[in-house]
């Protein structure tokens, strides 16, 4: 049994020396790549700077910062119990904010509140992974306005939407069954008993404004990886 052991421990420090080594060399070349074009990795940094200032980040900061401000504040709780949609996922009640600004704002919205919530002791690890994937869907507004507008069908929008949120729903449904370790859970604090507006606004807006900063940052970051790497794939194949 010893000996298997060590010959299975030899055998991952191998495989994680070639994961490492082979990750190594692709940041290299990406590297080079970038310093091989920096004119195009450089315009494509403007053009991710340009999509971000112009299209994310005003649809995603005051939503941002308004749904952070709701999960605090919380729902009624006449409509928390008229659409107790939490328990069908079993879920508890401090999700339901959540859960209904992930349907209606989409990613990354509803991860951030999902990471904010787990932060604070407030859900276990296994709430937080299936409110994650609750949550982190694409929002109507950019199925309705964009993806229809390209296939140019509002309506065509609207049933991916609805598609989509059909599957999220029986998804989330299924993994409530799934084991969940539920130790280190914190007491789940009173919302209402350490609510103050003032810090929860400058809170949300502060928080917000990080977050959409480092979506920023993703998206140039991709956009000049794509562009640098697009431009090598042609002189690769000799075209």
């Amino acid at each position: 049994m010893g000996y298997i052991n060590s010959e299975e421990r030899k055998h991952n420090v191998t495989r994680r020396k070639i994961i490492f080594s082979a990750a190594s060399l692709a940041v290299c070349a990406l590297l080079c790549l970038t310093l091989y074009y920096s004119d195009i990795a450089a315009d494509a940094a403007k053009e991710g700077l340009i999509l971000a200032s112009s299209a994310v980040v005003p649809a995603l900061f005051a939503f941002s910062v308004l749904a952070r401000i709701l999960c605090e504040i919380g729902f009624p709780d006449f409509v928390i119990k008229s659409v107790p949609i939490h328990r069908l996922f079993g879920l508890p009640e401090c999700t339901f904010p959540v859960i209904v600004c992930g349907f209606v704002g989409g990613f990354p919205v509803g991860a951030m509140l999902t990471a904010d919530l787990y932060s604070r002791g407030r859900l276990t690890r296994g709430e937080a992974a299936r409110l994650c994937a609750i949550s982190s869907n694409v929002s109507p507004a950019f199925l309705v306005g964009v993806v229809g507008k390209m296939f140019s069908s509002r309506n065509y929008g609207l049933k991916l939407w609805i598609i989509q949120s059909a599957v999220v729903i029986c998804a989330g449904f299924v993994m409530r069954f799934l084991p969940d370790d539920s130790s280190g859970k914190k007491e789940n604090i009173s919302k209402k008993e350490h609510f103050s507006v003032i810090r929860t606004a400058c809170s949300a807006v502060a928080v917000s404004a990080a977050a959409c900063v480092t979506v920023t940052g993703y998206i140039v970051f991709f956009r000049v990886i794509s562009a640098v790497v697009g431009a090598e794939v042609p002189r690769f194949y000799g075209v």
